[in-house]
């Protein structure tokens, strides 16, 4: 797809998404593809640094390894119902997109999508 009809799929995406979305907005395209970057990023980034930490401080193996574990478990428990809202809104996101595909396509490749 070229970046123009990357933009056009993603204009009809936010037309669609403001009808068909339960909160009637439409998806933040550039703040979503940031916000993932700084995640890719920082997670990793933060573990490192933190693992230097608690190393040069003679902190065993173990102590890390169980910190880490009900670390993880406390941020997932808390972040559960955000993470249900962002699949939810993911798959609203997913189908306004693959419909926006479709009415963009041109008529005799919109014929041969819909019957396969």
């Amino acid at each position: 797809m070229t970046p123009g009809e990357a933009a056009l799929v993603d204009a009809r995406q936010d037309e669609l998404m403001k009808i068909e979305s339960v909160d009637g907005r439409p998806p933040e395209h550039q703040a979503n593809l940031a916000g993932w970057r700084r995640i890719a990023i920082g997670l990793p980034l933060l573990a490192i640094i933190g693992l230097s930490v608690a190393m040069l401080q003679g902190v065993s193996v173990g102590a890390i390894a169980l910190f880490m574990v009900a670390s993880a478990l406390v941020v997932f428990m808390g972040a559960w119902p955000v993470l249900v809202a962002g699949l939810l809104r993911g798959g609203e996101e997913t189908v306004a997109r693959k419909e926006a595909m479709i009415e963009l396509k041109p008529p005799e490749v919109r014929s041969n999508t819909l019957s396969n």
